[in-house]
């Protein structure tokens, strides 16, 4: 569904763009709320999605182990891991290894 939200507003977009016709306030306002409802709903989805994964990992950093975390997003500056209702942002270059197991 954030798909088709995204995509549909980016080939609203583009079309005006293609014919040169500039976008009215109410195009504008309803492109935004789509946008906005369409990150929110894939925040939630993402979130629901990290809490029900069976699937743990051990996190090896340069100077300790988060052990049986699970992870939410890996970027290439930060990466964000979930443990016991704690959330822990860390440098990517600071992580050495990630073991992936299935919960117990």
């Amino acid at each position: 569904m954030c798909g088709v939200i995204l995509i549909g507003g980016a080939l609203v977009i583009g079309w005006h763009i293609k014919h040169g016709v500039l976008l009215s306030l109410a195009q504008i306002s309803w492109l935004s709320f789509l946008a906005i409802f369409g990150s929110f709903m894939f925040g939630v989805l993402l979130g629901y999605h990290v809490l029900r994964s069976i699937e743990v990992q051990d996190v090896y950093l340069k100077d300790q182990t988060i052990t049986d975390a699970k992870i939410v997003m890996v970027m290439s500056h930060h990466t964000i891991v979930y443990k016991e209702k704690k959330v822990y942002v860390v440098r990517t270059e600071d992580v050495t290894k990630i073991v992936g197991t299935l919960a117990k």
